[in-house]
Order: C-alpha cells, then sequence, then structure tokens
C-alpha cells in the first residue's frame, strides 16, 4: 500500500453496531424520562419524601392559626408526610413571606397567606417579595367577616361620626396594627365621611379589643371570629358590618351602606400559597388536596364555629385577578388616608 493512501478503518460487526446503539438509546431514555414526565404533567415519584412546613404569619393560638394546623394535619394525611406549621409573626407578614419566597420552590414550604399580601407591596417601601409573581394560589380563599365594634354604652355609628364632626374631637381608631385591614377599613370610613379619626395601632387584635372593652378607644374594625364572643356577652357593642348584605350571626346590625355610607364592601381572608416556581405537577397536586380537605363538611363546620367561611372555588388566574385589584384599590386607600409603617 503507498505511504499516501489512507488507511481503511475497521469495520465493526453490524450486529454488535445496532446492539451498542440500541444500548445508547435506552440510557439516554432513561436520562430524559424525569424531564419528560414532568413536561407532561406527571406528579415526580419521589414528592413528597420528607415533612413540610407551613409558615404562618401570626402567632400560635389565634383563628387563623388554629384553622391553619387543622387543614394542615389533614394535608399531611393526604400526603403521608407530616406538615409542620411554624408561626413567624412580624413586620405585618413580611417575615413569613419573604422565608416562603426565598425557600427552594420544591413543594416542601408553604405559607398561610392573608389579606395584607394586597397591602404590603405599596405600604412597605421594600416589602421584599411580590405576591402576584412570586407566590402560588393552592385553594379557596377562607374568609373572615369584620365588623365595626365600640365600648358597650357607645352611641350608634351615626351618632358617633356626627359628633365628632360637629366636635372637631377626633374619634380614637384602634387597630390590629398599621396596614392591617382593621385599620384600612376604619381609614375608608374616615375618607368616605370626613370624620376626624386618630389610628390608636396595636400589636394585634387581642389587645386592642381589650381596650375598646375598657373604653379606653371608641371604634375599631375587628374580625368576627375575634369579636363575636365579646359583642354576645354585652362587653362590646357591634355597630355596623362593612358588608353589601347583613351578617346572618349579626342580624341586627345594619350594614353601612343602609347607614348612607356606600361602596365600603370588605373581608379579610387567608389562602395557602407556594413558591410560583414550584414544579407543576406538585403545584396540581397541592391544589387538588387542598380542594378536597376544604370542600370536607368537617372542615367547613369546623371554620365557622370561629368565625370564618370557605369561599367559593375560584380557579388560579381568577384568584390572581382578586388579588390585583386590591392591590389597587388599598393603594388608593393607603395614598389618600396617608397610611405609613409605623
Amino acid at each position: 500500500m503507498s505511504r499516501d493512501t489512507p488507511a481503511t478503518p475497521d469495520v465493526p460487526d453490524t450486529a454488535e453496531a445496532t446492539a451498542r446503539t440500541r444500548r445508547r438509546s435506552a440510557l439516554v431514555a432513561l436520562a430524559l424520562a424525569p424531564a419528560l414526565l414532568s413536561e407532561a404533567g406527571a406528579q415526580p415519584a419521589s414528592w413528597p419524601s420528607r415533612p413540610l412546613r407551613l409558615i404562618v404569619p401570626f402567632p400560635p393560638g389565634g383563628a387563623a392559626d388554629t384553622s391553619a394546623r387543622s387543614v394542615a394535619a389533614r394535608l399531611g394525611e393526604a400526603l403521608g408526610q407530616p406538615v409542620v406549621v411554624e408561626s413567624r409573626p412580624g413586620a405585618g407578614g413580611n417575615i413569613a413571606t419573604t422565608a416562603v419566597t426565598r425557600a427552594p420552590a420544591d413543594g416542601y414550604t408553604l405559607l398561610l397567606g392573608a389579606a395584607y399580601l394586597s397591602v404590603n407591596p405599596t405600604l412597605y417601601r421594600n416589602a421584599g417579595y411580590d405576591p402576584v409573581s412570586e407566590l402560588a394560589p393552592l385553594g379557596r380563599f377562607i374568609e373572615s367577616r369584620l365588623v365595626f365594634i365600640a365600648p358597650a354604652g357607645a352611641p350608634s355609628l351615626r351618632e358617633m361620626l356626627e359628633r365628632a364632626r360637629r366636635t372637631g374631637t377626633p374619634i380614637k381608631l384602634a387597630s390590629a396594627g398599621t396596614g392591617t385591614l382593621s385599620q384600612l377599613t376604619g381609614e375608608m370610613l374616615k375618607v368616605a365621611t370626613g370624620t376626624p379619626m386618630v389610628h390608636v395601632p396595636y400589636k394585634g387584635s387581642g389587645p386592642a379589643l381589650t381596650d375598646i372593652i375598657g373604653g379606653q378607644v371608641d371604634l375599631m374594625v375587628d374580625a368576627l371570629a375575634s369579636a363575636l364572643a365579646q359583642i354576645r356577652g354585652g362587653r362590646a357593642r357591634a355597630l355596623a358590618v362593612p358588608e353589601r348584605a347583613r351578617n346572618p350571626l349579626l342580624p341586627d346590625v345594619p350594614t353601612l351602606a343602609e347607614l348612607g355610607i356606600p361602596d365600603i364592601d370588605v373581608r379579610a381572608w387567608n389562602a395557602f400559597f407556594a413558591p410560583a416556581a414550584t414544579p407543576a405537577p406538585v403545584l396540581a397536586r397541592l391544589r387538588e388536596e387542598f380542594e378536597r380537605i376544604l370542600a370536607t363538611p368537617a372542615i367547613a363546620d369546623e371554620l365557622r364555629s370561629r368565625g370564618l367561611e370557605i369561599a367559593e372555588p375560584i380557579a388560579p388566574e381568577r384568584f390572581t385577578a382578586r388579588m390585583q385589584a386590591e392591590i389597587a384599590l388599598w393603594r388608593r386607600i393607603i395614598a389618600e388616608a396617608g397610611v405609613t409603617p409605623e
């Protein structure tokens, strides 16, 4: 053979080459299988393989915390893994929410969010998260109806407002804290009626309610879940509800619209969330389980006994749209009332 003629390469046996090709194809298919399953919407076989965390931005013992623990216990039974509830109160919910949005988006860290998610993006210069883009809703709203309350011997709401406007003496408006719906719903009343009010923030509903009962403050918006026992016991007076219709638990208490103050329709709410980047199959499984749990009559009855109600099913897109509408509403109220963080 000439030195300039290239050598002929060794040609492998055809059957052996075909076998090697098939083995390589099988290995590639095994490597791609998890990604293909994920794209097809199948749940990862390994999830959940360890306990989940449900982070709650409220102190232990309240209606929201107690309800979260009831739901978490049932979720753990359904998933075959414990769901550990962690209370992380503070900064108007920002501490708990930031912890969830910064956690790995793997389905193991969940949040019990609330209406503060619609308030804080405006109230705080840097809340640390974007609730619309960084959180994925997992189930229905759990709604908490609100009520305006005053000391037991207080006049009607109409009389209280008229006297404050006539004398110029501000109404002492108690709240569960700056930026809470307790404050902001009161601020809506202040703006709508032009009544002088001075905000008196407390660290939670409990201390504020104590001072309402004692007469140290004049008016408060509270969740019916915490105020109902005091109202029924005669220690506080229910003056009005900020809704379009009367509350069946308080049939003798007028709506604000009946008192000539329309367009104030507010309910507090809680809902469950995961980081938005959580794999779609895991989100789908979580939504399925939360929907099943919240549709259980025993859970509905348990929540109702605390003054809470489970809203009708709502698609994630509509859930997000409602939050966006609320963000716009509270942005306007915060600007008009000049609300700033303490």
